[in-house]
């Protein structure tokens, strides 16, 4: 999840999977109910705590494979 927005159901979903949702209908994916309206808040606390995991867990990844390299 790159760019997570909060839909009137109260979940937080990708932008442009929601959207695309959202394109045709006017419910929840998660709860099949009718949202009260089509406005995507962005989940900037969110954002930060996947930036913060992402750079713990897929950076130490990279690091270890770069001194694991076969030259």
């Amino acid at each position: 999840m790159y760019y997570p927005v909060m839909a009137a159901d109260g979940h937080s979903y990708e932008r442009s999977a929601i959207e695309r949702w959202l394109a045709t209908k006017s419910t929840s994916p998660l709860t099949g109910g009718e949202l009260e309206h089509r406005i995507l808040i962005p989940n900037h606390t969110l954002r930060r705590q996947i930036g913060e995991w992402h750079e713990a867990h897929v950076g130490r990844w990279f690091a270890l494979a770069r001194c694991h390299r076969v030259q």
